[in-house]
């Protein structure tokens, strides 16, 4: 990641070590204080989560609205627990086919019915 790499460089600077560079910028990530993520993090952390979970590289514009809207209507930690539960149930017979994150948004009732009917992990929407 291009971005996380010119902080690296900008953090060892000033403290003079790129290993305790690195784990500043991931500490201040991890707590929310930094923004690694094009543009707005909620949209970062859905596209990052849907690609980890489903390695998908290819995201286009319509799949970063569909990101902003899902993480608008249900929070971002919500829609990136659906996605990591759907991930897990890909082997699942009747499991709902998830190209994208735009189709994601599509489906997304029948996701989560599929995932509250097959799991005894509450899933709640905000």
């Amino acid at each position: 990641m291009m971005r996380r790499d010119y902080i690296v460089e900008l953090v060892t600077r000033v403290v003079g070590s790129q290993a305790i560079a690195e784990s500043v910028v991931d500490v201040l990530s991890e707590e929310g204080l930094l923004n690694l993520h094009y543009g707005n993090q909620d949209i970062g952390e859905v596209i990052t989560a849907f690609s980890d979970n489903f390695h998908s590289t290819k995201v286009s514009k319509y799949d970063r609205f569909a990101a902003k809207r899902l993480a608008d209507k249900h929070g971002a930690k919500v829609v990136v627990a659906i996605i990591d539960t759907l991930a897990k149930m890909q082997d699942n017979k009747f499991c709902p086919t998830v190209n994208s994150v735009s189709q994601l948004e599509t489906k997304f009732p029948q996701v989560v019915k599929f995932i509250r009917n097959n799991t005894t992990q509450e899933v709640t929407l905000g």
